[in-house]
């Protein structure tokens, strides 16, 4: 059942898992090394690394599908796959996982099989999700992590930025991503301050929070840049997942 207030639109039927696999299965790149981590209720989870295998590149860990009602970021990461990025290899290596929560996906459901968060549950491993998530990013540093999420409770695309060092890339990212979405323009989201469709998370604060929430997890232990797009459930399908691709390809022209 959705929860109540949120919309229903033809994002519903968007819920074949088996027309992910075909996807995957057959993207062209011979750069593109595919892996199934586990199964999940006889769904396969993947993993795809992007690589040249040679000299030191930016390494980028991107994710989508950890909530299964939030199918515009997989597909983002879909078609991002799809593309030819042969140019984007001088610079970075990618480790990318299109769909955490497969049942969730195909359920049209926010939680996993057993009516549990994912995103709510990395501070242990009981979850076989969690557990395969942690298992692929063991011994692992990244130079940014960038998620994709959807929001129905808001109107407008905002993301979430923490770092350690560097340059912060939020400003940047939204005025990109106003020219095909909405930005939105409220004062807080869950009790923290949103000022232009951003959520600047103090990197102390953060280090000290719970690492229950995935982005949490990998900054403690994975990562020094965290960005989580959120974009709003109530627009076109075709309109977020472009929006999620406008916020990726932004953060990779500015590292490039």
């Amino acid at each position: 059942m959705l929860p109540e207030g949120k919309p229903t639109n033809m994002d519903a039927l968007i819920r074949d898992y088996n027309h992910i696999s075909q996807r995957l299965n057959t993207l062209k790149w011979d750069y593109i090394h595919s892996e199934i981590l586990g199964r999940v209720n006889d769904y396969p989870i993947y993993s795809l690394r992007l690589a040249h295998h040679h000299g030191q590149h930016l390494k980028i860990l991107l994710s989508a599908g950890t909530h299964g009602d939030e199918p515009a970021g997989t597909e983002a990461v879909l078609r991002f796959l799809q593309r030819d990025n042969t140019h984007l290899l001088q610079n970075f290596d990618f480790l990318v996982v299109p769909c955490i929560n497969p049942y969730g996906y195909v359920h049209n459901q926010r939680e996993n099989a057993s009516g549990i968060d994912i995103n709510r549950s990395f501070e242990h491993d009981q979850l076989v999700e969690v557990a395969i998530i942690k298992r692929l990013l063991k011994n692992q540093r990244f130079d940014l992590f960038i998620e994709f999420h959807e929001d129905w409770e808001f109107d407008g695309f905002y993301l979430f930025e923490v770092q350690r060092y560097g340059q912060s890339l939020a400003n940047q990212i939204v005025t990109n991503v106003a020219t095909v979405c909405p930005i939105y323009h409220g004062t807080a989201i869950d009790e923290m301050p949103v000022s232009n469709g951003i959520v600047q998370v103090d990197t102390k604060e953060a280090e000290q929070m719970s690492g229950a929430a995935m982005p949490l997890y990998v900054f403690k232990y994975h990562c020094d840049h965290i960005i989580t797009c959120e974009t709003p459930s109530q627009l076109d399908f075709g309109q977020r997942v472009e929006a999620h691709l406008v916020a990726l390809d932004t953060v990779l022209a500015h590292y490039r």
